[in-house]
């Protein structure tokens, strides 16, 4: 059972039929505090995609303060304190990506996206 960083429960049931970007991220990873800003700025372009994020590896008070001070509290965070979320999507590293399309189709990028990667990504996927 997924829950937020804030400790509510999710249902991923709310994914279901919708373009999705997920963002995997560490409080602790430089890269990712600086990644944060072309996420925000890619979910203020794309208002038609959930946006999701997805941290792995702190405590719950560490995954607050990263969304607090990166100001990426305009979406949902989810904390995978037992690595299962990070192991279904393969994802080997942080941050990474994944992006999902409403059939459900999901392309994986590992490592740091700037925001033209990421756009590309994104695009990618909504084409198909």
């Amino acid at each position: 059972d997924a829950k937020t960083i804030q400790g509510e429960g999710f249902d991923a049931g709310v994914l279901s039929g919708q373009d999705t970007l997920i963002w995997f991220w560490t409080p602790w990873c430089a890269i990712c505090a600086q990644e944060s800003q072309d996420i925000r700025e890619l979910q203020a372009a794309h208002p038609e995609v959930q946006f999701l994020g997805i941290a792995g590896y702190g405590t719950q008070a560490e995954m607050v303060n990263f969304v607090e001070r990166t100001g990426t509290g305009e979406f949902l965070h989810l904390a995978d304190n037992d690595g299962a979320l990070w192991a279904n999507f393969q994802v080997p590293i942080q941050p990474s990506l994944v992006v999902i399309n409403q059939d459900g189709k999901a392309e994986l990028h590992v490592g740091p996206a700037t925001r033209e990667v990421a756009e590309e990504l994104l695009q990618g996927i909504l084409d198909n």
